[in-house]
């Protein structure tokens, strides 16, 4: 093949280089364009970028609260109407709905929707405009009219979001420019020729690809800069021209940008913090009781830091090691009931809660998706929206006392040394808070309980003053209405009112013995004896004292169940549960059960006692209700290692409160009728049964009826104490007559006892004085059979008048009454002062004449083996 010589390849070569002049010409023409639409695009870019910072800037004022927010936005809406560029070009903005909130040039389209607008094309602008500013912004092209003109030209605006109030902001410029100034450069191509179009080309071509480039690159760089993607690459930087130094600055605006980002995170965080601090502070200030403490304190925690979702665990030192939650706030939704925390080493213990609880110390979950520690309850715990956690343990003065755990919707809420040690603090405070609310209520019980027990002292003496006075009246109804039965036949209504004035004497003996034992003031004699027989003595006593429409039903064990106590004071325990029994049926048909069987001693009433926490000495404010709405409370003392009977009365009545059931062992506290109750019943049950060692346990449930159970130690029959028999001495015994000193100060028992006596047959000589009585006495030492002395008299007590007596006279019985339940009379003192028997006032006459017939019989016969 034959080559071309030097001119057809210089031809060539010329022809292809003009050949490629013009297409570079068309090219560089067309690229100039192309950059001066790319220019005139990143302008606008920039301006609205410009308007939007304006809109922010305002819009921060408004959230420092510096002015409102309405004030805010109508402030940027008159700073982005006057603002200006390039002769007269202009901003406006819309909402999220079309509305046009600013117009620079045309205040008239200001308040007015135009989603529907279309250009001269058909193309309906607007919501495009709204999508591109929601999804961080861009371009429009689309055809407007310039101002003061109605002719629509081509035209490119820059769209962009403002967030906080959901504008979107745009600014553009008309394209008729960028048309005139691609024709105008396309004439200078052709005048400057070939070689000018060439190297113009070449260097345009150039400029483009090492300048415009760039320049978009870091425009694009900048804007998802100012959009708050610090993260991003900014390319350039290793160039050493202008191009390079820009793209060092753009650098180092994106590196303070995410520092002062950093910094705002941070300082926002800490103010969150510094708010929970100062609610929780309140609530410790302000709160009394402890439940009210850690509910509030988990409520402002939610509510004043905004956290996701904040709990309190108390830590239970059971088996399971079980973390107890006590107050919830924020977005539980089920998470804690699912996640059965525990503080035990094992794997639902080695979260951040059990690990804070077991260590002592905060546990930060920085990643809830990375932490190794939530890996357990990851999935349950992202599903809620808790992104970081803290658990810090609330100490106390013997250790950890709970966990406080508060849970993010954010990664890295807890990361800062400072946030760490201000929560610390509060969890500390918090459980100073827990400690102070218990010891106040620790101090107010057991002020309650002193209160309780100087008023059962005081109404204990004057129980006992009472009881004496009042058994000297008594003692004198009742033995001369004896006197007026004596002396009366059978139809005589004169007797039967005295049988009356005897009945009602015998009541309001019983009321005194009731006072006595409540006030643990009466005599405790002890002996062994059967419940079982005690139980099945008394069945007589309750049909003669409960209607035939309250079915009495017996069970239990067939064995003796032997307890050591006062037989006549348990059985009226029994007979008092019972009325009560029958009056909580309020008239209606019913049954009341009694059974004996020993004690099982389980649930949480025994295990109460068994702790200790329901010794309480009057009133049983130990209450609680379980799950099925049943009121319990437990009161007295009760040995698990100990064998113990239970006798358990219940009933199917109306059922007690919570409220009431409080206070049914308080004395003169009664629900019935006026006229129909003392209020002593059950004070008298729970007297009686605390003085025997014993404890009461009550269930009721309104509507469903109430259950009582007596617990009481079982006896070896060891335990039971000899005591002088005071009890009928035997009916083959009679009056033998005989000559008695009798010494009362009580004026009208006196001449009762001695009536009495003469009526039986003794020469009786009174006195009201026992220093006078000494002196007859002495006068006629020989003339005695027996002394009859009380024991509360002037001068001194009935004990040392028989100790004077017995030093006159060692051979001559005494007997001594006492109406006073203060005398400590035991088994061993009456023997010391040489006592043949004790009676109680008001004394039984029958009773008095069988132990006078014993000791004048037994004297006489020690006299006959003397002689």
């Amino acid at each position: 093949m034959r080559t071309a010589g030097i001119m057809i390849q210089l031809f060539r070569l010329i022809g292809l280089s003009a050949i490629s002049l013009i297409i570079l010409a068309v090219f560089a023409a067309v690229s100039l364009k192309n950059e001066m639409l790319y220019a005139a695009m990143g302008k606008t870019t920039n301006l609205a970028e410009v308007a939007r910072s304006t809109a922010l800037t305002f819009h921060e004022m408004a959230t420092r609260g510096e002015i409102d927010d309405a004030s805010a936005q109508s402030l940027a809406k008159s700073a982005i109407r006057g603002m200006r560029y390039d002769e007269g070009e202009y901003y406006f903005i819309y909402d999220g709905q079309g509305n046009e909130l600013v117009h620079g040039t045309k205040p008239e389209r200001e308040g007015k929707n135009f989603i529907n607008e279309v250009d001269a094309k058909g193309y309906a602008y607007i919501p495009d405009m709204i999508r591109l500013a929601r999804t961080g912004g861009g371009h429009i092209f689309y055809w407007f009219p310039k101002p003061g003109s109605e002719t629509p030209l081509r035209k490119v605006s820059s769209v962009i979001g403002v967030e906080p109030w959901g504008w979107m902001i745009s600014t553009g410029v008309y394209l008729d420019d960028i048309d005139a100034q691609f024709w105008g450069a396309l004439r200078d191509f052709a005048l400057i020729g070939g070689f000018s179009i060439v190297f113009v080309s070449i260097i345009a071509f150039l400029i483009s690809q090492s300048i415009a480039k760039p320049v978009r690159a870091l425009a694009a760089v900048t804007a998802r800069i100012g959009s708050g993607q610090y993260d991003v690459d900014v390319p350039a930087t290793e160039r050493t021209d202008e191009i390079g130094v820009l793209a060092g600055a753009i650098r180092v605006l994106r590196d303070e940008a995410k520092a002062a980002e950093r910094l705002r995170t941070e300082q926002e965080r800490f103010n969150r913090v510094l708010r929970t601090i100062g609610a929780g502070n309140a609530v410790l200030f302000h709160s009394v009781e402890e439940e009210e403490l850690v509910v509030s304190m988990c409520r402002e925690i939610v509510e004043t830091g905004g956290y996701r979702m904040a709990w309190i665990g108390l830590v239970e030192h059971d088996e399971a090691k079980t973390i107890r939650p006590v107050a919830v706030a924020g977005h539980d939704e089920g998470y804690l009931s699912l996640a059965r925390m525990t503080w035990a080493d094992e794997p639902r213990g080695r979260g951040p809660t059990g690990i804070a609880i077991r260590s002592g110390q905060p546990q930060v979950n920085d990643c809830t998706e990375v932490d190794s520690t939530m890996r357990f309850w990851r999935n349950s715990v992202l599903e809620r929206g808790y992104r970081s956690s803290i658990s810090l343990p609330m100490k106390g003065a013997r250790g950890v006392l709970g966990c406080l755990t508060i849970y993010a919707s954010e990664p890295g809420a807890f990361s800062t040394v400072e946030t760490v040690s201000l929560l610390v603090d509060l969890a500390n405070n918090l459980a100073f808070g827990i400690r102070a609310t218990r010891e106040r209520r620790r101090r107010e019980e057991m002020e309650r309980q002193l209160n309780q027990a100087q008023k059962m002292e005081a109404l204990g003496q004057l129980a006992g003053s009472v009881a004496h006075d009042f058994n000297n009246l008594l003692g004198a109804i009742l033995g001369f209405a004896g006197f007026i039965v004596e002396d009366t036949g059978g139809d005589d209504p004169t007797r039967h009112h005295a049988e009356r004035i005897i009945a009602a004497g015998q009541r309001g003996k019983t009321l005194i013995g009731q006072i006595l034992s409540f006030a643990r003031r009466g005599d405790l004699r002890r002996e062994c004896f059967s419940m079982t027989e005690l139980v099945d003595e008394t069945r007589a006593l309750l049909a003669a004292t409960i209607p035939t429409t309250t079915q009495v039903t017996f069970s239990g064990q067939v064995e003796p169940m032997p307890v050591v106590g006062d037989r006549d004071q348990l059985q009226q325990v029994l007979i008092n549960l019972c009325i009560n029994a029958h009056d909580a049926l309020e008239g209606q048909p019913g049954q009341v059960k009694i059974s004996v069987a020993p004690t099982i001693g389980r649930g949480d009433a025994f295990t109460r006692l068994a702790r200790g926490e329901s010794d309480n000495p009057v009133e049983a404010d130990n209450v609680w209700v379980d799950a099925s709405g049943t009121a319990h409370v437990a009161v007295g003392s009760f040995d698990p290692a100990l064998s113990h009977v239970s006798l358990t009365v219940s009933d199917d009545g109306c059922g007690m409160e919570s409220l009431v059931l409080q206070h049914i062992f308080t004395p003169f506290f009664t629900t019935k009728n006026k006229g129909y109750g003392t209020g002593l019943g059950l004070s008298m049950v729970h007297g009686a049964v605390l003085a025997h060692r014993g404890a009461l346990v009550v269930e009721s449930r309104v509507g469903s009826g109430t259950t009582i159970e007596v617990v009481l130690p079982v006896s070896d029959e060891s335990d039971g104490e000899s005591v002088i028999d005071t009890s009928v001495i035997g009916s083959s015994l009679s009056p033998t007559g005989g000559r008695l000193l009798l010494v009362d100060d009580d004026p009208n028992f006196g001449d009762m006892l001695l009536t009495a006596l003469e009526r039986r047959g003794f020469e009786v000589s009174p006195f009201s004085d026992p220093l006078s009585a000494i002196v007859g006495l002495r006068r006629h030492r020989d003339d005695w059979d027996a002394v009859v002395a009380d024991q509360i008299m002037p001068h001194m007590t009935g004990v040392d008048f028989i100790r004077a007596v017995r030093a006159e006279c060692p051979d001559l019985p005494c007997i001594l009454c006492s109406g006073y339940a203060e005398d400590n009379l035991d088994d061993e003192s009456l023997k010391d002062a040489g006592i043949f028997a004790l009676l109680r006032k008001p004394v039984d006459i029958n009773e008095l004449m069988e132990i006078l017939s014993r000791a004048v019989a037994e004297r006489g016969r020690a006299g006959k083996v003397g002689e």
